[in-house]
């Protein structure tokens, strides 16, 4: 998954026009995929909802907000749709790697201390979602 948004992230750089600048292009880019995947995730949750029965359905009901986010991971809810597992990380990944990129670009120190507390928040969101906390 990792490799996934890492080589998509990637391609942005040989796939502007020569004409826009690489922000722009950047952000194009990422505005694109983002309109692709949102919506058909938007449309496969409200198909869940509406074709499953009343107990999947109050679980999904109760962590909607968090699948709707894409945060579902991070809060230690339920997935409504479990293979959604892997759009989430997408759409994480589409978020955040434009940002590290930008700030590696400009700093190799600011981009590795960024990508160090993204990796430390998350081993302290698993560990306090293992520990029953959330």
């Amino acid at each position: 998954m990792l490799m996934s948004g890492w080589l998509n992230s990637l391609s942005m750089d040989t796939t502007y026009d020569k004409s826009q600048t690489k922000l722009t292009a950047a952000k194009n880019f990422f505005v694109h995929r983002l309109f692709r995947i949102v919506p058909v995730y938007y449309l496969c949750l409200l198909t869940v909802i509406v074709v499953m029965g009343p107990p999947h359905r109050q679980l999904c009901w109760d962590h909607l907000l968090n699948n709707i986010f894409f945060v579902v991971n991070f809060s230690g809810g339920d997935y409504c749709w479990i293979s959604s597992w892997s759009l989430i990380l997408e759409v994480q990944l589409y978020l955040t790697i434009p940002l590290i990129i930008l700030l590696f670009r400009k700093s190799i120190s600011a981009g590795w201390s960024t990508l160090t507390i993204c990796v430390l928040f998350k081993i302290v969101t698993i560990f306090v979602g293992d520990w029953g906390v959330i």
